[in-house]
């Protein structure tokens, strides 16, 4: 399963994790295809762009400032500036395109995204990952959505509609949908995914 040419890792009750390599010289606008009516980036994510006209203010992801060492392509001169872009403060749930490709740099190198670890309140950096926040369109469609969830509403990043996911209630797990999972009890921390790398 791929989004554009990006390899789709995992698929979770409320997110997509999508394998972005390395490259060097992508145009910013590549990043367009992650967001889409149903989908897009979450503000856990960092995204590293090159060719910039001045660089950019320090990733900041959850309260953890990124400066790091990154594995990048041979063809990344050592004398090019590389910036970072994140949600200033974490404002909102997802990425601003607009906001991103106005930042004046030309190609993207890299993506990361930080997952919140339970130890110690501890962030892991996942590199050449980008998390993608999902949900359905509309108002709430509780018809939808299992015994034992409740439905989730916000509005779309991309065009201000309406949008909706089913959620397990707390004691419960799985992803909250009539026609898949639903919600069951138990107490497992772990949340249910569909690994498609297998």
């Amino acid at each position: 399963m791929v989004i554009h040419d990006f390899p789709v890792l995992q698929i979770t009750s409320d997110s997509i994790l999508v394998k972005i390599p390395a490259e060097y010289g992508c145009p910013v606008e590549t990043l367009q295809h992650l967001f889409s009516p149903n989908y897009a980036p979450t503000s856990q994510n960092a995204i590293f762009l090159q060719n910039c006209t001045s660089p950019l203010t320090p990733c900041e992801i959850p309260t953890t400032t990124v400066q790091t060492h990154f594995e990048l392509p041979d063809c990344v001169s050592k004398d090019n500036i590389i910036s970072c872009y994140s949600e200033p403060n974490n404002q909102g749930l997802f990425i601003d395109y607009h906001n991103l490709t106005g930042v004046q740099c030309r190609s993207f190198l890299l993506a990361t995204v930080v997952s919140l670890g339970n130890l110690n309140n501890s962030a892991v950096l996942v590199d050449q990952v980008v998390q993608l926040g999902w949900w359905l369109e509309g108002d709430c469609q509780y018809q939808y959505c299992s015994e034992d969830s409740s439905c989730i509403t916000n509005v779309s990043p991309i065009d201000g509609r309406p949008e909706y996911r089913c959620q397990c209630l707390e004691g419960f797990i799985g992803d909250g949908y009539r026609a898949a999972l639903g919600c069951r009890k138990g107490q497992n921390i772990v949340e249910q995914f569909y690994d498609l790398t297998q």
